[in-house]
This record gives C-alpha cells, sequence and structure tokens, in this order.
C-alpha cells in the first residue's frame, strides 16, 4: 500500500502513477469510495487534463454525495472528448451526467445540445422534458422552466412541452406568459 495520510501531504517522489492507479481501481472494487477519490484526485492534481481519471472519478463523487464535483469531472471529460472528436462518447459522459447528478440542468442541456447537433430533435425535446421533471419543486421550477424554453427552441408547438410549460407557468403565478404567441 501506499501508506497512511493524505496523498497530497507527501513529496512528490513517493508519486508513482502507476501503483497509486492500482490501488485506487482495488479500492473502487472493493467500494471503498472514499480511498479510490482521494487516490485519483491524487492523480489529477499532477494530471489535471486526464481524462480518462474524470471518467472515472465523476460516478463515485456523486456517489459519495459531492454532487458539484461530479458535474465538473463529467464535464472536463466529456468536453475533452469533444475537443478530440468524439463526440458520441462525450454525449455518452453528459448522459451519465444526468443520472448521477440528476439536478444539474446543464448535464440535460448539454445532452439535448449534442442529440440536436446529430440531427436528433426528437431525442433533445425528450432529453429537455425529462430533464425539466426533475426540477418541479418551488425552488427549482427556474430550471424546469430553461429546459421547456430550450425545448421550444426545437419545435415551438410540440403540444407535450407546450402543455408541461403552461402548466409550471400557471403553477408559478405567471399566466401572462401562458399566452402563447
Amino acid at each position: 500500500t501506499l501508506g497512511e495520510g493524505a496523498p497530497g501531504m507527501r513529496r512528490r517522489a513517493d508519486y508513482d502513477r502507476t501503483r497509486i492507479l492500482e490501488e485506487a481501481a482495488r479500492a473502487r472494487a472493493r467500494r471503498k469510495h472514499t480511498r479510490a477519490i482521494e487516490l485519483y484526485r491524487w492523480v489529477l492534481s499532477i494530471e489535471p487534463q486526464n481524462t480518462a481519471l474524470h471518467a472515472k472519478l465523476a460516478p463515485l463523487l456523486a456517489e459519495a454525495g459531492e454532487s458539484f464535483d461530479a458535474w465538473v469531472s463529467f464535464r472536463a471529460a466529456a468536453r475533452a472528448c469533444l475537443r478530440e472528436g468524439l463526440a458520441e462518447k462525450a454525449l455518452a459522459i453528459y448522459q451519465d451526467a444526468t443520472l448521477y447528478v440528476p439536478h444539474e440542468h446543464q448535464a440535460w442541456q448539454a445532452v439535448a445540445q449534442l442529440q440536436r447537433k446529430r440531427g436528433r430533435n426528437r431525442e433533445a425535446i425528450e432529453t429537455l422534458l425529462e430533464g425539466s421533471r426533475r426540477f418541479r419543486t418551488r425552488w427549482l421550477r427556474p430550471y424546469a422552466l430553461y429546459l421547456l424554453r430550450r425545448a421550444r427552441e426545437i419545435d415551438a408547438w410540440d403540444f407535450e412541452t407546450v402543455l408541461e410549460l403552461a402548466g409550471l407557468l400557471t403553477a408559478g403565478g405567471q399566466r401572462h406568459e401562458v399566452q402563447f404567441r
């Protein structure tokens, strides 16, 4: 093993990437997520652009309740894939993000944008509708409205989108806006 204490506090001479990643994989397999997260973060502190590690770390962070950091890792991995021209892989990463951090409206929007770029407008609308349903509490309603408005940009008169948007606007006391033009 690598010893006791926080990895960030050790001297750089102790850094053995292969051994750290092997131990992280073992910790992950044994469901010792805290240890795996610690080790992956150590490697990422030295290799912050490592896409594969961000993709491995993000679900662990989400399961540990670190939603913001999970979203940051999901986004970093997906953006790196887009830079490399791997749009389908980026789409898959963003779709994983919607499962692990469903209350991150940017994840739903990113999935829909990539689907739309691939000519999958119906899938994009369905993604935005599904995402909007994750934000139905009074405090999160603005995110639901935002996602539904993005769906209307794709198809202004999609029945389900218009119906849900009208219902949310009415529930939020914005009846004047329900008169769609």
